[in-house]
């Protein structure tokens, strides 16, 4: 019995290593997200052309949330 319960403690020290470190990696991201997006969307953009400032505005914190969500799940899945 007692073998058994060390062989399952092993198995598992991996995957309790893996919620601990995806709780602090979400837990850093979602305080650092709201803060990198506000600085991208309140930058100045005077003197850009329309398009330019658009996609930085727009495409550029999609592709970022784009990039953590894909990140996320290779991690999850490895």
């Amino acid at each position: 019995m007692l073998e058994k319960l060390k062989m399952v403690m092993r198995s598992t020290r991996g995957e309790v290593d893996k919620i601990i470190t995806l709780s602090v990696a979400l837990l850093v991201f979602a305080i650092i997200f709201p803060i990198a997006m506000s600085q991208v969307v309140s930058a100045n953009t005077t003197g850009w052309q329309s398009a330019v400032a658009t996609i930085f505005t727009v495409l550029v914190p999609i592709l970022g949330a784009l990039a953590v969500a894909l990140l996320f799940i290779k991690y999850v899945k490895s």
